[in-house]
């Protein structure tokens, strides 16, 4: 029989998925970290809650090649759902998910999302929400702003002060969220004992990317 886990966290090693693992480990909890090489290993598992935080997070390359993001974002979520054992399945999304952004009025969670305009990378995230509202009795969906944290490796921010191509203009606009204080206010919600709800997770205010670039202190 197999061990059942207080969380298991799909992508554990990304990150984001690494600092739900640090956080829930500091926290004396059994954490099982799945990745792509111990995934098949460790297919079957049990846990209370189990966290995808798993799927491309590369947004041109999604728009790019949108049949390889497909697999990545769509057809991960889709396995995973039916290939462990858990109590709740939480999935993590992102804010980039809503066909009206810069208006708060019409990017709210129970704002209806017209999938035709959104773009390859935020269409995947919205249909595997769809998939986990349909397949799973127990979820909770957090969308997430822009990650932000000390050990960035990409992203728009580390374009700018790495001075490197950016795949953004310098004209969007970006809602962001340090990824320590995002997992704390996910843990802070799983204690209340919702399920079946989309929470949106980020900062209220929206920042122009050439104002942070003229703003960055390198």
């Amino acid at each position: 029989m197999k061990k059942k886990y207080d969380i298991i966290v799909l992508g554990g090693n990304g990150f984001f998925g690494s600092e739900l693992v640090k956080f829930y480990k500091n926290n004396n909890l059994k954490v099982l970290n799945i990745n792509s090489k111990n995934y098949k290993l460790l297919k079957g598992s049990k846990s209370k809650i189990i966290i995808n935080a798993n799927g491309n997070s590369y947004r041109y390359k999604a728009n790019k090649n949108p049949k390889w993001d497909f697999k990545k974002s769509y057809l991960s979520v889709c396995k995973s759902v039916h290939d462990f054992n858990y109590d709740l399945y939480i999935y993590i999304s992102s804010v980039d998910v809503y066909d009206v952004k810069n208006n708060k009025k019409k990017n709210s969670e129970n704002k209806t999302i017209n999938p035709l305009k959104i773009d390859f990378y935020a269409f995947h995230k919205w249909i595997s929400e769809k998939y986990i509202e349909k397949y799973t009795k127990n979820y909770l969906i957090f969308r997430l702003g822009t990650l932000i944290g000390p050990d960035m490796k990409k992203g728009p921010l580390i374009d700018i002060i790495k001075n490197r191509s950016a795949f953004m203009s310098l004209n969007s606009k970006l809602t962001m969220i340090s990824k320590s204080t995002a997992v704390k206010m996910i843990n802070k919600i799983v204690q209340l004992k919702i399920t079946n709800q989309i929470f949106n997770i980020t900062c209220s205010n929206n920042f122009l990317l050439k104002d942070l670039k003229k703003n960055l202190i390198i």
